[in-house]
């Protein structure tokens, strides 16, 4: 699978140039046709001279130019999202595969003490965390850092006093990510097991619907609501964590 995600990582970082010539159309408006400055020189070459000295041209390129970018950027995207749903889809494929041919390979015992829902539910939804720490996390965030980079790089020679003053808010960043960490990850290890525990109970109910009475019914549904109720979600942390940025 690493040919696939190399293509999802090459893909991703075509968001860098795109998210560069995003301003380019206001700035050729701004500059070149409401004000007189000159044409950035990858502009001077390419442009012809007739339409460099009329404005009502210029605002038609910078219009068309627009247009242009917003294209390729949904096209990225679109070319982003079915190259790592395919990637991600392959890896879990084969991920499950080998989850579930160790799970094969466990005693009795082990099924006997823990139930069998506990290991399909580490081959059914634990699986799915492969796909989304490799291919929806790592690879944009390897993007997004290159875009950033090249960002700052480019605010830096138009005027390093404001990409400087844009490094400011990263030590506040830093420090908001490692206060929330720790809550955060212990409180979605809970909601693991809160979830596995749920769906162990609730296989239990439906495989005894032909058997039980009214009486284990009632006690079966006790079970599910004491599960059911989370004492702390995680998804408070992270809305707390994201009002904080």
């Amino acid at each position: 699978h690493l040919q696939h995600a190399t293509a999802a990582e090459r893909t991703d970082l075509l968001t860098t140039p795109l998210a560069l010539l995003s301003p380019l159309a206001l700035k050729l408006v701004v500059d070149n046709v409401l004000g007189a400055e000159p044409l950035p020189g990858f502009l001077q070459a390419v442009l012809p001279t007739s339409v460099q000295v009329s404005p009502t041209s210029m605002l038609v390129f910078a219009a068309c130019l627009l247009v242009a970018v917003s294209a390729l950027t949904q096209l990225q995207v679109l070319s982003s999202t079915y190259v790592r749903t395919y990637t991600g889809e392959k890896l879990v494929l084969g991920f499950r595969s080998l989850l579930l041919w160790h799970g094969q390979q466990l005693s009795l015992a082990f099924h006997d003490r823990k139930g069998v829902t506990h290991s399909l539910y580490r081959v059914q939804y634990d699986s799915l965390a492969l796909q989304n720490i490799a291919i929806d996390s790592l690879i944009p965030m390897f993007a997004a850092l290159v875009t950033v980079a090249a960002m700052l790089v480019t605010m830096a020679n138009i005027n390093l006093q404001i990409a400087l003053v844009a490094l400011v808010v990263v030590p506040v960043l830093l420090v908001l990510i490692k206060h929330y960490r720790n809550p955060l990850r212990e409180g979605w290890r809970n909601q693991k097991k809160l979830d596995s525990a749920a769906v162990s109970i609730i296989n239990e109910v439906f495989s005894s619907l032909r058997v039980a009475c009214r009486p284990s019914w009632a006690l079966h549904c006790c079970k599910v609501h004491s599960v059911l109720r989370p004492a702390s979600p995680p998804q408070s942390g992270q809305a707390s964590f994201s009002i904080s940025v």
